[in-house]
């Protein structure tokens, strides 16, 4: 829903309403997929890691910059089209939404020591 909120803004706000990656049947299963991966591998960690919560604290922030590769290339490139700086911001923020969502329900459902 946030994320379906963040591409609605970026459309009223200037993104071209064509740009396919802010339609909700594009980055509805993208959202969905990042956040079971992302959880999973919270999962993973947790359960097979001497120390979880360290390796957390460096994986997540290093996987949610290197979220920002795509975008970045994209913005440089425009290699999808209708793409622009309104468009390529939404989704980096989207990635952020996914990111803050798995943290939060990670730690509820499968808490570090």
């Amino acid at each position: 829903v946030i994320n379906w909120i963040i591409a609605s803004i970026a459309i009223a706000g200037g993104a071209d309403p064509e740009f396919a990656p802010l339609a909700i049947y594009v980055f509805g299963p993208f959202t969905v997929v990042g956040y079971a991966v992302a959880h999973l591998g919270w999962r993973i960690v947790r359960s097979r890691a001497a120390r979880p919560g360290a390796v957390l604290r460096v994986t997540v922030p290093v996987l949610t910059v290197l979220s920002f590769v795509p975008d970045s290339v994209l913005l440089a490139t425009g290699f999808i089209p209708d793409s622009s700086l309104v468009a390529v911001a939404a989704l980096a923020l989207m990635h952020l939404v996914v990111v803050a969502v798995v943290v939060f329900v990670s730690r509820r459902v499968a808490p570090v020591r």
